[in-house]
């Protein structure tokens, strides 16, 4: 492994010490590579990213996130030629993990949802504040979600969920049509303030206390996406009683940024983008399991599946597109029936 050798003696070049032979760590969705390095009583974490407009990304917005107080690591040395960085070692607890921790005491529960209040606290000021003077120059995948997004996103699931999961359920042209209209209607939405795209809780570490990770995919977009995309990842383990209190605990947060929203006028554009934000994450649940080797992405797919179907069954999903509705309805049944052995 010449990469690892020559990210060892960058390390001990930049730290100027002798260090233990780096220790891979797993990487998640991400192509990066992980490595631990230790020595001294001390630990680091080396990168080497392969793609040089990701690693400009992350490491520009954690310096601005940084200078704004928010919690985001210390980096302790970069080389950008060869796509190489040496960060602070957070530890092996992401906050999906410490939550299944939390579960497996008796007041689990209860310490759980104060944490996740906690982290849906934090939200706003990584989109308001966090964005006020970021460099959106450094967005490698676009500066907006826009439209266009959405659309690759319902592609994704449709191309790579259906195939695999749902053969059969191949959208038909009225569907495609209500489609365009739901993507339409997202596109219109204000983008004024940062949005994260994959704020969940494998990427978020827990080191007595929150840690943000993974925000290069970020770019300007509508506040809805990263709460939609954390109170419905199945790593929460919420039921829909606890996202509506916690969509209150969002509200008053961004308040208190500067932002007002109603409650009402909030949830009439928040269950669309849940929608959206379920069918790509269920496409590359689908595509990260089947060509990437990581199985484990392909338990999600059934809580993802249950979220959705509880959304239609309780009206959240009505949007006056009756085909689309109809459709997924068709899927969720499939995909729980086959779940359940049916």
């Amino acid at each position: 492994m010449a990469d690892l050798s020559q990210l060892q003696a960058f390390a001990e070049e930049k730290l100027s010490q002798a260090l233990e032979p780096g220790q891979p760590m797993p990487g998640g969705g991400s192509a990066r590579r992980f490595y631990r390095f230790r020595g001294g009583g001390s630990s680091w974490i080396g990168v080497i990213g392969s793609h040089a407009a990701e690693n400009r990304a992350f490491l520009g917005f954690t310096l601005h996130f940084g200078g704004q107080g928010l919690p985001v690591p210390r980096i302790h040395a970069v080389d950008r030629e060869r796509g190489f960085y040496l960060m602070e070692d957070l530890g092996d607890t992401t906050l999906a993990a410490q939550l299944a921790q939390f579960r497996g005491h008796p007041a689990g529960r209860v310490i759980a949802m104060a944490t996740l209040h906690r982290i849906v606290g934090w939200l706003p000021r990584f989109q308001v504040h966090g964005g006020e003077g970021l460099d959106y120059g450094l967005c490698h995948e676009g500066e907006e979600l826009d439209g266009e997004v959405f659309a690759a996103d319902v592609r994704r699931f449709i191309d790579e969920y259906i195939p695999r999961h749902a053969k059969g359920a191949e959208p038909e042209e009225r569907v495609l049509i209500e489609l365009e209209v739901l993507i339409t209607r997202l596109h219109s939405m204000p983008r004024e303030h940062f949005c994260y795209r994959d704020f969940q809780p494998r990427n978020i570490m827990w080191r007595d206390g929150p840690v943000f990770l993974d925000y290069q995919s970020g770019r300007r977009g509508a506040l809805h996406y990263d709460l939609a995309s954390f109170l419905y990842s199945p790593d929460t383990g919420l039921g829909e009683k606890e996202r509506v209190q916690l969509i209150d605990v969002y509200l008053k947060a961004l308040r208190d940024c500067g932002v007002a929203m109603d409650h009402i006028s909030f949830l009439a554009d928040f269950h669309p983008i849940v929608l959206v934000r379920r069918l790509q994450a269920l496409g590359a649940y689908a595509q990260i399991g089947a060509t990437e080797g990581k199985e484990d992405y392909l338990q999600y797919i059934t809580p993802s599946l249950a979220d959705l179907g509880q959304l239609l069954s309780q009206g959240k999903l009505s949007m006056g597109l009756p085909a689309l509705e109809a459709w997924l309805k068709r899927i969720v049944m499939a995909g729980l029936s086959k779940a359940g052995g049916g």
